[in-house]
């Protein structure tokens, strides 16, 4: 199919003819094959491009298709206005070629695909400045009919991969134009757009394209086959750049790791005694990928061997940056595995050895941008594994992190700040740090850490909203920071936290609805955000919270996305309802949540694992219920109840430390000492009242602004007639900002009394 029907049987017709003014009066018009030999400089290369994209998208947004597209078609007007012309002669078979899709060099029929195939190599041309098929003669139908581009150069990350998934061979993975004006559009006006998930499908599709050619024949036949190796292999090194830490974000990934597979069989093709420099770190990166991509498909078995592999390979890579960094990535992910399999003594190993390979080569303050952070990523990961195994080993991680910190901000590395996986990583720390500072008496630290890490988190979403791993480090980290806020009362700056989190949970829930962990973790943040509310005072909502929910985690446990073990939770916060609504005055609602929650809680331990947590539920349940009967007003049932929880706690004299035992174990008291103040009993109320004031005591030694632990501190206070030291007790916890309805009673009998 000639040039001129292709055009003709497009609406040719309707074209200007070379060299018309087809500017509105304005400046003559230029083809723009001489535009691209003025070498018009970046800015406007960008702009041309752009232009050219859009006419593009316009003609097949009205269902047309040009299926020739060349400089010699194109004319620039003025404001650089692009147009299509009509040649009156035909155009020469050689240029159509060097720009036409393989499917056209073919003789099919042109499609918009066919277009952008075209569009690609014409914005390279423009961004590069030189054409991305050079070859000339018999050899540039060869090139168009194989479908054979050169790699594109360092452009722009989301214009290099549009450009890798334009020149696809397969028609149908080329994206539309109007992706391209997209692209075009940003980089015009400096800005970046998301990453997106098609980026690495497109190295995918493009090193398979030239691995299939470099296969066809010998590497060492002929200069024209030689080319054709260094074009796949410059294809398989795109392939591994453009996907290797974004390989956790793609949902199915094995069409990517059958790529993979096959760029690794085909180095692995040659000869080992025939490969030279670049092929043995090229062989040694796609070990180390392939063993990537095998851990994130969940075939731990294979990774291992790939990734072993990888490190060992690396002692034959010639630069020594390079050896480095592969060798690292191995065996912090070797190390990583360890701890997942918990052979701690294995990880151990494994980081330490990541450790020496990073030391050497930061000596002397070495290390380029990738190996500085597989370096600071091989210590977050280490640093972890040693804050989790010992007090002596918590101090080693603190070095440990303060190294990666270093190693990260060294204002001498030239690091960008807002690096993506800079921030990630810097993100993490700060977590990390924070739990080390909680643990070492640091409250505010530790606060001014998670605030730190929220934020880095919420900017690397706005980076890239596409990615959950950001929405789940941010859904984390602000529950954590929740956590942090209530323990030291700062209850409304709590909520808060915990609205972000069941934003990103919620989020997350929609971006992957098929993954049941992110609507259990989104009930479950609902829980505590509804448990929080309930402590400022907005126990409607609270309830409503706690409603939806227990509706949520309820339907999982009936289709069987939950397990059994999961009633237990679902009665902890059934309970959790129940005591908003006893609090609220609503007893009848209180006593139907309480009966479900003991349903789910049941009479024994569902599991030896779970043995703990069912016995702190089934205790406070009796606690709960007794409060819930003294309300009720029946005295003798609810002292009944009260004193079974006491005789079992007693019983079970292990589970006597625990924070919330011994919290209930107060409760339980002032219900005792209620009904035995109803019955006459004024001395033997007043001996029980003073024990449960001194658990109340002690638990605030522990933690003086612990809110639920002052409340209950308030209530016995009020119970023993100490109104002085009443009002002192409500008058912080208005401080704090604590309106939990329980104190409903004591408050307004504080503020008459006053």
């Amino acid at each position: 199919m000639s040039a001129e029907r292709s055009i003709e049987g497009n609406g040719a017709a309707e074209l200007p003819r070379s060299g018309e003014d087809v500017s509105s009066g304005m400046l003559p018009a230029r083809a723009l094959v001489d535009v691209v030999a003025s070498a018009p400089g970046p800015r406007r290369s960008v702009h041309l491009a752009r232009r050219i994209a859009e006419a593009v998208a316009e003609l097949h947004a009205r269902g047309g298709v040009h299926g020739a597209l060349c400089p010699s078609v194109i004319a620039v007007g003025g404001n650089d206005r692009v147009t299509f012309v009509r040649q009156e002669h035909p155009l020469s078979r050689t240029e159509t070629l060097r720009y036409a899709a393989p499917e056209v060099a073919r003789g099919d029929a042109a499609t918009a695909a066919s277009d952008v195939f075209s569009l690609a190599l014409l914005a390279r041309e423009l961004l590069e400045g030189e054409p991305a098929r050079s070859s000339a003669g018999d050899d540039v139908a060869i090139d168009a009919i194989d479908g054979r581009v050169s790699v594109p150069g360092p452009l722009a990350e989301e214009l290099r991969a549009l450009a890798l998934l334009s020149a696809s061979q397969h028609a149908d993975q080329r994206p539309p134009a109007t992706d391209w004006v997209d692209a075009l559009r940003r980089e015009d006006r400096g800005r970046r757009g998301p990453r997106r998930e098609w980026i690495l499908l497109a190295v995918a599709a493009v090193a398979l394209v030239a691995l299939v050619l470099a296969l066809r024949t010998s590497v060492s036949a002929e200069d024209r086959t030689s080319l054709q190796y260094t074009d796949a292999r410059a294809a398989i090194q795109a392939f591994v750049d453009g996907s290797f830490e974004e390989l956790d974000r793609v949902q199915d990934l094995d069409a990517l790791a059958d790529a993979g597979a096959h760029a690794l069989a085909a180095i692995e093709r040659v000869p080992e005694a025939e490969r030279d420099a670049v092929d043995r770190e090229l062989h040694a990166r796609m070990l180390l990928w392939n063993g990537r991509a095998q851990r994130v498909r969940g075939s731990l078995d294979e990774a291992r061997d790939l990734l072993g592999r990888a490190a060992a390979s690396a002692s034959g890579v010639e630069d020594a940056a390079s050896a480095a960094e592969i060798e690292l990535h191995a065996v912090t992910a070797l190390g990583e595995m360890a701890r997942e399999a918990r052979e701690l003594v294995v990880a151990r190993d494994h980081f330490r050895r990541a450790l020496e390979i990073g030391e050497a080569r930061f000596e002397d303050a070495q290390g380029d941008r990738d190996l500085r952070i597989a370096y600071a990523y091989s210590l977050v990961r280490f640093g972890d594994l040693s804050m989790s195994t010992g007090t002596r080993s918590a101090k080693r991680a603190i070095q440990i992190y303060r190294k990666a910190r270093g190693i990260l901000e060294d204002p001498n590395a030239g690091l960008d700040p807002d690096d993506r996986y800079v921030l990630e990583l810097r993100a993490e720390l700060d977590k990390l740090e924070a739990n080390m500072a909680w643990q070492n008496g640091k409250p505010g630290r530790a606060l001014f850490l998670l605030t730190s890490h929220v934020e880095r988190a919420q900017r690397l979403i706005e980076m890239d909203p596409g990615l959950p791993r950001l929405r789940w480090m941010l859904a984390r980290g602000a529950s954590v920071r929740a956590n942090v806020q209530r323990d030291v009362g700062l209850l409304r700056p709590a909520v808060e936290s915990l609205r972000v989190a069941v934003e990103a949970w919620r989020l997350l829930r929609e971006m992957e609805p098929d993954r049941s962990e992110w609507h259990r973790e989104w009930a479950r943040s609902v829980r505590l955000l509804a448990s929080a509310l309930a402590r400022v005072g907005e126990w409607q909502e609270s309830a409503t919270l706690h409603d939806l929910s227990v509706e949520v985690m309820e339907a999982m446990l009936a289709d069987g996305t939950l397990d059994q073990t999961a009633r237990l939770e679902i009665g902890t916060q059934l309970l959790d309802a129940a005591e908003g609504q006893l609090a609220a005055g609503h007893l009848k609602r209180s006593r139907e949540l309480w009966k479900k929650a003991s349903q789910r809680i049941g009479q024994r331990t569902p599991s030896k694992r779970k043995r703990k947590a069912w016995f702190v539920a089934h205790a406070r349940a009796k606690v709960v219920e007794a409060e819930l009967l003294l309300a009720e007003g029946r005295w003798p049932r609810a002292e009944s109840r009260a004193l079974e929880f006491l005789d079992e706690v007693q019983v079970h004299a292990g589970n006597g430390n625990d924070l919330t035992l011994r919290r209930e174990t107060a409760r339980a008291m002032l219900v005792v000492s209620s009904v035995r103040a109803l019955d006459g009993e004024v001395e033997v109320a007043k001996d029980v009242r003073e024990r449960a004031l001194a658990i109340a005591e002690e638990l605030l030694e522990e933690s003086r602004s612990e809110p639920a632990s002052l409340a209950l501190r308030a209530r016995i206070l009020f119970a023993l007639g100490l109104d002085d030291e009443v009002v002192k007790a409500l008058d912080e916890l208005d401080r704090y900002g604590y309106r939990d309805l329980q104190l409903s009673a004591v408050r307004a009998a504080t503020a008459s009394m006053r």
